[in-house]
C-alpha cells in the first residue's frame, strides 16, 4: 500500500475516532447534545517547509554537522560517509514532503509534540493533512497558520510559503 494512501486512511480513522468520542449517544440512540467536531487541516507542503526551516530542525542539523566535523577531525571516513548520508536523506525527505507531498507520515512523527499544541491553540479536536469526509455537524478549520506560528516560522519562511502556494495555484489553474 502506498504511503499517501496510508496517510489518507489514518486521517479518516482519526476523524472517525474524534467523531465517535465527541457524541454522547449510543449506537441505538440519537445524540441529545452532540458536540460539533472541529477538524483542523493543514497545507502540508507549507508546514513541511516551515518545519525543515525551523529552529527545532536546525538543532538536529547542527548536531549532525558537529558529529560529522568531529568524525572528519578524527579521520573516521566511514562515520563521515554515514553522517553525510543521513544529511542527504533528510534533504531528500524535505524535498519529497515540500514539493511532492510524499512521506507525510514522517512529518506527523517528526512534529508529534507540536500537533497537540496546534490543536489546543486553534480549538480543534484533531489535526489531519486532509479531511476526506466531514459529516453533518462537523467543521473543517485550516490550522496552517497556527502550525506556522507554533513552528516559529520567520518572515523569510512565510515569503517562501506564499511564493510556493502562488506557484501551485497558477499551476493548478493552467
Amino acid at each position: 500500500m502506498n504511503k499517501r494512501l496510508t496517510a489518507m486512511i489514518l486521517a479518516a480513522l482519526t476523524l472517525a475516532a474524534a467523531l465517535a468520542a465527541a457524541t454522547d449517544a449510543s449506537p441505538n440512540q440519537p445524540a441529545a447534545h452532540a458536540k460539533i467536531v472541529r477538524i483542523g487541516t493543514v497545507d502540508a507542503p507549507s508546514v513541511a517547509l516551515a518545519y525543515f526551516r525551523s529552529a527545532q530542525q536546525g538543532v538536529s542539523l547542527k548536531a549532525l554537522t558537529v558529529q560529522r566535523d568531529q568524525a572528519q577531525a578524527a579521520g573516521d571516513n566511514k562515520r563521515v560517509k554515514e553522517l553525510n548520508s543521513q544529511g542527504e536523506a533528510l534533504q531528500e525527505l524535505a524535498h519529497k514532503q515540500v514539493f511532492e507531498g510524499k512521506h507525510l507520515n514522517k512529518l506527523k512523527t517528526l512534529m508529534a509534540a507540536i500537533w497537540p499544541k496546534v490543536a489546543a491553540s486553534a480549538g480543534v479536536d484533531a489535526v489531519v493533512f486532509d479531511a476526506m469526509y466531514v459529516p453533518d455537524g462537523g467543521e473543517v478549520v485550516d490550522v496552517t497558520e497556527a502550525t506556522l506560528k507554533e513552528l516559529g516560522a520567520d518572515e523569510k519562511t512565510r515569503k517562501l510559503i506564499a511564493e510556493m502556494r502562488a506557484k501551485r495555484v497558477k499551476e493548478d489553474g493552467e
